[in-house]
């Protein structure tokens, strides 16, 4: 069985935390040109739908070429962060 390099880690607190790949702090002292998306919970339909709204998701790029680096999750519940939800999110430069 082959295992993915990167772990999952994951904080059950209030509120509860999760994430994995690189952080912003990662990518500056790795000296990757990157971008940051983030997402409010208000904006993805699950959060609507149950009232959970608080929270964001952050997704860390590589400006190059978009690849995915680290997801992270600040949440009150994260089972909002479902990969079948359709966040909207921003790319900061």
């Amino acid at each position: 069985m082959k295992l993915d390099p990167l772990s999952v880690s994951a904080v059950y607190s209030v509120p509860e935390l999760a994430g994995v790949g690189l952080t912003e702090d990662n990518a500056k002292e790795k000296g990757i040109d990157y971008e940051v998306g983030r997402c409010s919970f208000g904006d993805i339909p699950r959060g609507l739908i149950s009232g959970d709204t608080e929270g964001i998701l952050k997704l860390i790029f590589r400006r190059q070429d978009r690849r995915l680096l680290g997801v992270h999750i600040s949440a009150t519940s994260r089972q909002n962060s479902s990969p079948l939800d359709r966040p909207r999110f921003t790319i900061q430069a």
